[in-house]
């Protein structure tokens, strides 16, 4: 995790680096809104029900290569992801309403297929906070570790419908105990406007 961390940080900096130099640029690549739900992996990981979360997320991408330095540079993208989410716990007592908030940074990879598909594959951390209150896991800040895959398909030069599927642990590092983590597979499915040109086969 902290590695991740490391790395999301030395591509902003390289970001910032390379967009001073070329103005002409579409330093911006993609804005859009990616909702979905999750499901927690294990009910062990809380004791007190299923941890279901569902995203309003943001998701924005940006550009760290320059083009024309790297073919397979130039599909590296980074991006942020601003999130507010509702989450359901589900126990034996009915259902509990919590919620969660954070950022999200992280590293896209691309992978044209066709001439409307892309396949994507990205991985990420973020400090987040969340209310619910459970035997396995310390109240306060956790960090969002994620990894996952999808696709988009483009509907033209500027807009994508996409899916993509992630993994997501929730835990703080040690820093409080206990630390046993919160664990989900979660689905997404979202609306992209693209800013920059795509990547072609």
């Amino acid at each position: 995790m902290k590695l991740l961390i490391i790395f999301s940080c030395v591509l902003v900096l390289n970001s910032l680096a390379f967009s001073q130099e070329s103005v002409n640029e579409n330093w911006l690549q993609e804005i859009g809104f990616w909702p979905g739900f999750g499901y927690g992996i294990s009910t062990r990981n809380l004791p007190e029900g299923n941890y279901q979360p569902y995203f309003f997320l943001g998701h924005v991408a940006f550009k760290p290569f320059l083009k024309g330095q790297n073919t397979a540079l130039e599909k590296f993208q980074f991006y942020m992801e601003p999130q507010f989410n509702h989450v359901q716990l589900l126990g034996k007592n009915g259902i509990k309403n919590e919620f969660e908030f954070g950022l999200n940074l992280g590293v896209k990879y691309l992978f044209p297929l066709t001439k409307h598909l892309d396949l994507f594959m990205n991985i990420g951390t973020g400090l987040h906070a969340f209310s619910a209150t459970t035997a396995n896991q310390a109240a306060g800040f956790l960090f969002s570790d994620n990894m996952g895959m999808g696709l988009y398909h483009h509907l033209n030069n500027k807009w994508a419908v996409l899916f993509t599927y992630r993994i997501r642990h929730l835990s703080n590092a040690d820093t409080r105990q206990p630390n046993k983590g919160i664990n989900t597979d979660n689905f997404h499915f979202g609306l992209s406007y693209f800013i920059g040109s795509r990547q072609k086969l």
